[in-house]
């Protein structure tokens, strides 16, 4: 039975373990997506995959997911501290050191944020900061976390049908500003969210230096309704420009919310 637990004080901050054994070190995480803010993305998403996933003989890692507290309550990055606080609790207490990471939309986000981690919250409460400081007389101050992936061994990420640029997704899905506001202050906040269009951020993978970088896999599917293959074009012409190798799979593996709950996505992330 999967065994939920706390790593931070918020009812949303929490790891629920599908399958976890002491003796392994490798594991693999889960982050739902839901455009930072839909309550019914959960890493309860992540349920069949699972069971999928431990149907393979040869596939022993760990599987764990990942809740993270949601907008409008909160805003980039914290989202993005809650997902590097809870890796940071599976290398730190459980030992977990060779990680692999699958994201979905939103939660591919995340993971290529993770990549850059420090500067990404950096920027992020920049834009916090100078957008407080047009709004309030005495904007609040914000404590930027240091040091919390140091020491993560990421090996291979996996990106389902992600959003991997939210300026040029608004160019393409203006009402997108309804979900995309509740968890960003404005223009430049969004658009220095990501490695792709930002104006502040110009490393890629800089938190796993000197480690290697992640094997990168991303997954897209035909028949997605709700993101068009832009982004993955977008995405895949950023890591291709920068030499940086990647695997591009493209298939009928339903509409967004399906994309996970496909057989195949087992397959890929098992070699199979």
């Amino acid at each position: 039975m999967a065994e939920i637990v706390s790593y931070g004080d918020h009812e949303l901050q929490k790891l629920k373990f599908f399958r976890f054994r002491k003796d392994k070190d490798a594991c693999l995480v889960l982050i739902h997506g839901g455009a930072w803010n839909d309550p019914a993305n959960t890493y309860n998403d992540f349920e069949f995959l699972s069971q999928c996933l431990q149907e393979y003989p040869d596939f022993s890692d760990n599987i764990v997911g990942i809740n993270y507290r949601l907008s409008p309550e909160i805003k980039h990055p914290a989202h993005l501290e809650d997902v590097a606080l809870a890796i940071s609790t599976l290398v730190e207490k459980y030992k977990q050191t060779k990680l692999k990471l699958v994201g979905h939309s939103a939660g591919a986000t995340l993971i290529i944020q993770l990549l850059d981690y420090q500067e990404i919250t950096h920027s992020g409460y920049q834009n916090v900061n100078e957008s407080q400081s047009n709004e309030e007389s005495t904007p609040k101050e914000h404590n930027e976390p240091q040091g919390l992936l140091q020491g993560v061994d990421i090996q291979a990420v996996y990106l389902l049908d992600g959003i991997y640029d939210i300026s040029s997704l608004l160019e393409e899905y203006p009402d997108y500003i309804s979900f995309v506001s509740k968890a960003f202050c404005n223009e430049d906040h969004y658009r220095d969210a990501t490695q792709v269009s930002s104006k502040r951020i110009e490393s890629w993978c800089s938190e796993l230096k000197p480690q290697r970088s992640p094997e990168i896999t991303i997954v897209q599917s035909l028949e997605d309704e709700l993101l068009s293959f832009a982004q993955t074009e977008l995405f895949t012409g950023f890591l291709a420009r920068r030499n940086i190798r990647f695997k591009l799979l493209v298939d009928s593996l339903g509409q967004h919310e399906d994309v996970y709950k496909n057989r195949k996505v087992a397959d890929i992330i098992t070699g199979n």
